[in-house]
């Protein structure tokens, strides 16, 4: 059930794995996997933003959901060349791409 209800939470969120607007293009995508530990299913949700003109910067997002109760368990956002804007898994706040994937990696392994 859980690849299903992640499919299909991907296709409601995002149509596809590519979206072209004015502000330029995105590619996203998302993994899942059933905790069996914390008997949660986990939704990562992995987008890369294109700006469309050369004043805006590329930015990367990814969000992890419990999808069962569609709840955000963290997110991350950056632009490329700039500081992080947003890094945090649960109630705690992280630096780096790294750091984030290191706290999360325990949610969509076991």
């Amino acid at each position: 059930m859980s690849g299903k209800q992640a499919s299909e939470t991907f296709k409601k969120e995002w149509g596809a794995n590519v979206s072209n607007t004015s502000e330029g293009q995105t590619v996203a995508n998302y993994e899942n996997h059933y905790n069996t530990r914390l008997n949660k299913c986990f939704y990562l949700e992995m987008a890369l933003t294109f700006p469309g003109t050369k004043d805006r910067k590329t930015s990367t997002s990814l969000r992890l959901f419990d999808l069962h109760e569609n709840r955000e368990f963290g997110s991350y956002f950056r632009f490329d060349g700039g500081s992080v804007m947003q890094c945090m898994v649960g109630e705690t706040s992280c630096r780096t791409e790294q750091e984030w994937r290191a706290r999360t990696k325990p949610f969509m392994e076991e």
